[in-house]
């Protein structure tokens, strides 16, 4: 990785863990990783607030369907490169 570079994580789900995110995601903020998460359909809303960085309305999407993330894709965007 490029000293000084944002590091960032995106993380794409269509419905609920299996795994403990909590300890995970946690881990990756720790190590200064800006963490993204966007659900599809059936994803679990509190678990995309547990793996996403704060604030929630930058870093969380949640769609209906995946034709939908065409929608959100010029705001994420936006986010990823200017935040």
């Amino acid at each position: 990785m490029r000293p000084n570079s944002r590091k960032i994580g995106v993380l794409i789900t269509d419905g609920k863990s299996q795994d403990d995110i909590l300890v995970n995601s946690q881990n990756l903020r720790d190590q200064g990783i800006e963490l993204y998460a966007i659900g599809v359909k059936n994803a679990d809303e509190n678990e995309l607030r547990a793996i996403a960085s704060d604030p929630d309305d930058i870093h969380m999407y949640n769609v209906a369907d995946f034709s939908f993330l065409l929608d959100i894709v010029d705001d994420l965007s936006n986010n990823l490169c200017n935040s």
